[in-house]
């Protein structure tokens, strides 16, 4: 089983919507008889690459914000993107004083900001060594990872590898 995040790979396929109990029946006997094979699968391992697979897919996305140009890197520029509208604020885990600025708890309280990774993680993204905060300009992107963590989050699997998502 592969797990496909962004739904446009091509061969024959099967749907689950990522939450504990759809993927718990899929792995019962919903797989088998989609793919008319039997097919053993863990709920649990299915879960976790669910959840990888859209981690990377909100990766994907931060990057691919970044190279539109509708990426904001940092407190300020962040903060003031927000005070701006921005449709998205990407928060890490581990940076509570950011979490507690105005603009971000707005941001929290509209749905617009979700806590992912760590300062390291987010920072890895972009080249740099800590990273408390990104905002994202564009709101396709935005509400693509917003979809992507709310799957996620839906998994109840919000903590692997160094990783969350909330």
């Amino acid at each position: 089983v592969i797990v496909d995040a962004t739904g446009i790979s091509f061969g024959r396929g099967a749907h689950v919507h990522p939450r504990k109990t759809c993927v718990q029946m899929a792995c019962k006997n919903g797989l088998s008889r989609a793919f008319k094979a039997n097919v053993k699968a863990s709920a649990d391992d299915l879960a976790k690459d669910i959840a990888s697979a859209l981690d990377r897919r909100i990766e994907g996305l931060v990057v691919a914000a970044r190279g539109a140009k509708a990426l904001v890197i940092g407190s300020d520029k962040a903060l003031a993107s927000l005070r701006n509208g921005a449709p998205l604020a990407i928060v890490a885990c581990d940076a509570d004083s950011i979490a507690q600025k105005n603009e971000v708890v707005e941001a929290i309280a509209e749905g617009r900001a979700i806590a992912w990774r760590d300062k390291n993680g987010l920072g890895a993204i972009v080249d740099r060594k800590d990273v408390a905060i990104f905002a994202v300009e564009n709101s396709g992107i935005a509400r693509a990872i917003r979809e992507a963590a709310g799957a996620v989050a839906s998994l109840g699997a919000d903590e692997r590898n160094g990783s969350e998502v909330r």
